[in-house]
């Protein structure tokens, strides 16, 4: 995909993406909901290939890394936004407002400390508190994980941890920052409310999951059963399987519809599955579930199979206007 977008003219071209299977066969999916599950699939392997961070994450710094390299992920990044109204909301704030803004309006120790592992996180946030209850070696072996060398006291512990959040968030990607400067910035107008809004209306949470559910008005015994269950289903969903929901009946780990329709198909016991329709925004669902622990087991099941990411390949066509 860096490969593909390395042209810059593909920013000015309409796409067409077709996935290859592990048989060299063609995937019969295509259409809006394919782009989406690209632009999602291509941002998970960017997390854990490129950044640093645990809930909030910055780009570091590659050897096999260039410029052009760079600013092809710059273009991927506006493409996605315009195509699919897509924005990597797990890039920490800071990073983007220095991209589009030229300043950064989030608080920096806050967002820092989404970035930070949850042991530092403990620790700083004890010591913020209340710096005489924090254990001294420990809140040094964190701030020596960050290159500090002054002095730390409970009145200098804030300032010490501003400074340290914008050498962390700010300072150490500004290379990845300047390069999709030149890429983004002229094409996205957004303003800082704005941004704050998408980064909010994006994230997936189980309520607004569930609000994007849409059953018919008619429905029988046995469905409003089964509407019982996935509603409770997505109540008891973790962080790292809410995303893969959406992503399954939509095609984006984000929040980018505002319904799923569901629909109720009669299936053996032998093939029952839930089926999602990325491109239709559509969740096909049995109506022979005896219990919630079988609906519960079956649908983890395919969430758990990653959608298919890893098993196949995408080619990425740019197509003249």
């Amino acid at each position: 995909m860096i490969e593909a977008f390395s042209d810059p003219q593909i920013l000015t071209r309409p796409l067409e993406m077709r996935r290859i299977l592990p048989d060299n066969s063609e995937e019969a999916g295509s259409g809006s909901g394919l782009l989406r599950d690209v632009f999602s699939a291509f941002y998970q392997d960017f997390y854990d290939s490129c950044t640093l961070g645990t809930t909030l994450k910055v780009p570091f710094i590659r050897h096999d890394f260039k410029a052009d390299t760079w600013k092809a992920i710059g273009r991927i990044f506006l493409r996605g936004y315009q195509d699919c109204h897509y924005l990597p909301i797990k890039l920490a704030p800071p990073l983007i407002e220095e991209m589009l803004f030229g300043a950064v309006h989030s608080h920096l120790t806050e967002v820092f400390l989404q970035f930070t592992s949850c042991q530092e996180r403990e620790v700083l946030m004890q010591a913020l508190q209340d710096f005489s209850s924090v254990d001294p070696d420990d809140l040094l072996e964190v701030l020596n994980n960050y290159e500090c060398r002054r002095r730390v006291s409970a009145d200098t512990l804030p300032a010490i941890l501003e400074e340290i959040s914008h050498k962390e968030l700010v300072q150490k990607p500004n290379f990845v920052i300047d390069c999709w400067r030149d890429i983004t910035k002229p094409q996205m107008n957004l303003n800082y409310e704005e941004l704050t809004k998408m980064y909010a209306d994006l994230k997936p949470t189980t309520k607004k999951v569930s609000r994007l559910l849409k059953f018919q008005a008619d429905m029988t015994a046995k469905q409003k059963e089964v509407e019982h269950h996935l509603r409770r289903y997505i109540r008891e969903l973790d962080e790292a399987k809410l995303g893969k929901f959406p992503r399954f009946c939509t095609g984006s780990d984000l929040i980018v519809s505002d319904s799923i329709i569901i629909e109720f198909i009669v299936m053996s016991d032998f093939t029952r599955r839930p089926i999602g329709r990325t491109c239709g925004m559509f969740l096909e669902l049995p109506e022979c579930y005896e219990n919630f622990p079988d609906f519960r087991a079956e649908f983890s099941e395919i969430l758990d199979s990653n959608l298919g990411d890893g098993h196949c390949v995408t080619q990425y066509v740019a197509l003249q206007p």
